[in-house]
């Protein structure tokens, strides 16, 4: 809708009280067509002493037509025109009201399109409109929004701002080249964060109290030296899944050859492993406290029950002793033993018991009646071969004591004796005899 300054032309009457479409005569100068585009127009009867009087809309003027009229808007009716009728514009009051409710209030306005204001200096500081010119220009001035700011040579620690800065000659910076950002979280804790110029590297400081502390690199892809494998032990390299066996499992052939950590070896396969095992097992390896070069290794067979320590080179294999392996069958090589610490059985010929470093007991009880007068031999065998000398001792109990009794060895040998035990007195006696060797089965 548009307004134009002297805008008045005659109507071509007659018109109907419905008529949606109106002609008009070509205005006489000054005057002029109502706008191309629409808008409100008044009919009257006379232009200057109206007695009649409409108020129309329409929506376009084609030449002399005005199309899409609305009849008898602001409270009037719709007139059938018969005689001379002129149309004119003014402003209603409806149209006035409607064009005030298009404009924004003094007080917090909203505004639609693109609304410009004047853009204040970016170090401006007062109430005035922040345009988006002025915000662009405000980043700017802490390397936001476009490049770092580049204050030329300058000192780490003289910064007071938060945003993000470069120099290519820094004071107490991480380089003396490059980007830093610097985060005041108060007045008493800042952080910075470095960042070189022509390098992959990171740094970053703390500022608590009044005091920086050291610039502290950060590791990351590109500079973070890792293992080249499970075994590598470049110092200061990041260790992988699988390193020295743990996270996953690293397969020896060679004990001697075992990494520092874990490792799994096949028992049945592997060189310098304890003699005559099989199956798999668990292999730990680890530094001399003495730090000579020698290693330790521990050794556990897969299904736990048996362990076995040595430092290589300077010691065999050792076997640990637990509650699942103290008792049991007793071995040795070479005078080493080999197997469990105590081994204990028990056959035809009685009990026996043997050590891990030799030593071993036989012994069985027996019992006779010895009739009055006569003397009677009860034979011992040793429930275990001994090696060696061996000592036996001899001693027996009797149903009544009596000084008649007598009892003596015959035969002694590493597998047994015979024990003649004498009644000399007129009735029978039950007896027991006990019967004990002692000596080594290796």
């Amino acid at each position: 809708m548009s307004y134009s300054n002297f805008v008045q032309a005659r109507v071509v009457a007659p018109v109907a009280a419905t008529a949606t479409t109106l002609s008009l005569y070509a205005a006489e100068a000054p005057y002029q067509l109502p706008a191309l585009d629409g808008g409100l127009l008044v009919l009257t009867d006379s232009p200057y002493k109206p007695s009649v009087i409409e108020v129309i809309s329409y929506t376009s003027r084609s030449a002399q037509d005005l199309l899409g009229v609305v009849r008898g808007l602001e409270g009037t009716t719709a007139v059938e025109w018969s005689g001379n009728v002129y149309c004119y514009q003014s402003l209603m009051a409806g149209d006035f009201q409607s064009q005030l409710g298009l404009k924004a209030p003094l007080a917090s306005p909203t505004f639609t399109g693109n609304p410009t204001a004047p853009t204040p200096a970016a170090e401006d500081a007062d109430t005035s409109i922040a345009t988006t010119a002025f915000v662009r220009a405000a980043m700017a001035l802490f390397g936001l929004g476009g490049y770092s700011k580049n204050p030329g040579a300058f000192d780490a620690n003289a910064i007071t701002a938060n945003g993000l800065y470069y120099s290519s000659t820094w004071t107490n910076g991480w380089r003396g080249y490059g980007h830093l950002t610097h985060i005041a979280v108060d007045s008493t804790y800042v952080v910075q964060v470095f960042y070189g110029a022509t390098e992959t590297a990171m740094a970053f400081r703390v500022n608590s109290g009044g005091t920086w502390s050291a610039w502290q690199e950060l590791w990351h892809t590109g500079n973070l030296v890792k293992q080249t494998s499970p075994t590598d032990t470049t110092a200061g390299a990041l260790m992988g899944v699988g390193a020295f066996g743990l996270g996953s499992r690293h397969v020896v052939t060679d004990a001697d050859s075992a990494p520092m950590g874990l490792s799994i070896v096949n028992l049945s396969t592997a060189a310098n492993v304890p003699a005559g095992m099989a199956g798999a097992g668990w292999l730990e390896t680890d530094s001399e406290l003495s730090f000579t070069g020698s290693k330790v290794q521990r050794l556990q067979t897969s299904d736990g029950s048996r362990s076995f320590l040595r430092t290589i080179g300077a010691t065999a294999w050792r076997e640990l002793f637990h509650t699942g392996n103290v008792l049991g069958t007793v071995s040795q090589s070479s005078g080493v033993p080999t197997g469990a610490i105590i081994e204990r059985g028990s056959n035809a010929n009685g009990e026996y018991v043997r050590y891990a470093d030799g030593t071993q007991l036989c012994w069985e009880n027996k019992g006779a009646t010895i009739g009055g007068g006569t003397t009677a031999g009860i034979t011992f065998d040793n429930a275990a071969a001994f090696v060696g000398v061996v000592r036996s001792f001899q001693t027996y109990t009797a149903s009544a004591f009596t000084l008649e009794l007598k009892a003596g060895m015959e035969g002694h040998s590493s597998s047994g004796a015979t024990v003649y035990v004498q009644n000399s007195s007129g009735a029978s006696r039950d007896i027991s005899v006990f019967f004990l060797s002692i000596g080594r089965w290796y």
